[in-house]
């Protein structure tokens, strides 16, 4: 669990979806001192809705989403749960992994909803192809770069080389991800990994 003031954070945004909430809603945390500095400007200029920070008719259905999400994991006490059941999601993928795939595990603080994966010899968009048509979904990179083409620079910078980071998928778990599914994905990435390295 963490606040805004254990981050030491200026300002936060957070997404509804990353909690189970509608895309394209999300919430923006100022700390006072900013706010009252006006250290920022609006690049929506108008009306002066949202206390003149971003003009525009507010999106009620997808605030009200958005709150719902977050009302159902307090109560439900997901959020206790989630890192323990993630990891513990992410450790039974690792064992289900063929050997020559490597599980980026990462080192100290990290997200636990999120594993990266490296398949040696398979293009990354290769085998994206390959798990869409099981109907398993997963990604090359964050949904923020999709735009950009190209190796991811986050991997490079994380050490990856170029022929690794261009054969790195990303794997994002829910609430609703079972072990079951991990398996599924396994099975998919021995069989992908077989049928598709150069």
């Amino acid at each position: 669990m963490f606040s805004p003031k254990s981050l030491n954070a200026d300002m936060l945004t957070v997404s509804a979806h990353k909690l189970g909430g509608p895309k394209g809603i999300g919430a923006l945390y100022i700390d006072k001192p900013v706010l009252t500095a006006k250290k920022f400007v609006s690049y929506i200029l108008g009306g002066g809705q949202e206390g003149g920070l971003r003009s525009g008719t507010e999106n009620v259905a997808a605030i009200a989403g958005f709150g719902a999400a977050a009302e159902y994991h307090i109560k439900s006490g997901t959020r206790e749960n989630f890192r323990a059941e993630t990891d513990k999601l992410r450790k039974f993928l690792e064992e289900h992994l063929p050997e020559s795939v490597i599980c980026n595990t990462p080192r100290g603080e990290y997200m636990p909803h999120i594993a990266s994966v490296t398949l040696p010899g398979v293009k990354s968009e290769v085998m994206l192809r390959f798990l869409s048509e099981r109907g398993i979904y997963v990604s090359s990179g964050s949904a923020c770069s999709s735009r950009h083409r190209g190796i991811s620079q986050a991997l490079l910078a994380f050490g990856l080389g170029e022929a690794a980071a261009d054969s790195t998928i990303r794997v994002s778990f829910s609430g609703s991800t079972t072990e079951a599914d991990m398996l599924a994905l396994a099975c998919a990435l021995r069989e992908g990994v077989n049928r598709l390295k150069r």
